[in-house]
């Protein structure tokens, strides 16, 4: 009976030994494989989030380089539009610049002609003095030269002398007259 008593104790000590081991390794093996596969998710899960966040971050640094486009694109605009407004500017300036020479042009052109007017009235004068200044040399010429000694000589009388004195000196004044008139015009066309 001790055998029986023995051989009794060895079985139950092996069946509690086979339900304690048997026991807690299902479970435990569970736990474990559910741990895992947690762990798995988890680090799934923490993979993926990073992915995402790296796709984030790449595509804000595309939205920030668009804007800096668009930003620099709008800077070039405004330049543009700045530069438009002054090359305007520039061309309003020029055809006012224009209509003013034009003007100038003008008022030049008619003082030309004005001045072209006047050298052909002086000239006219001096061709018609030059003359009368040829003809009254002819006309001396034929005449012989009057000199003060054959005034003298040659009056009849006082009087006669006194009017031969007088027309000398009123042919002197008159010839005298002609040629300061005619320096006088030749001095003015020079100017002109």
């Amino acid at each position: 009976m001790r055998s029986n008593s023995v051989l009794k104790k060895l079985v139950a000590l092996a069946i509690c030994l086979a339900i304690l081991l048997a026991g807690p390794m299902p479970y435990g093996a569970v736990a474990l494989a559910k741990d895992t596969q947690d762990s798995d998710e988890t680090e799934d899960l923490q993979n993926e989030l990073s992915d995402l966040n790296d796709q984030y971050e790449e595509l804000k640094k595309q939205q920030d380089a668009v804007q800096q486009q668009i930003n620099q694109a709008s800077n070039n605009k405004a330049a543009a539009l700045a530069k438009k407004r002054n090359l305007n500017n520039q061309i309003n300036l020029t055809q006012e610049q224009i209509k003013v020479l034009e003007e100038k042009i003008a008022v030049l052109s008619d003082s030309i002609a004005e001045k072209e007017a006047e050298i052909e009235a002086l000239e006219a004068e001096i061709a018609e003095n030059y003359a009368q200044y040829k003809n009254r040399l002819v006309a001396l010429y034929r005449a012989g030269n009057p000199s003060a000694l054959g005034v003298v000589l040659g009056a009849e009388n006082f009087s006669d002398f006194l009017m031969q004195s007088e027309m000398l000196k009123r042919m002197a004044g008159h010839d005298q007259a002609l040629l300061d008139g005619l320096a006088e015009d030749k001095a003015d066309l020079e100017e002109i």
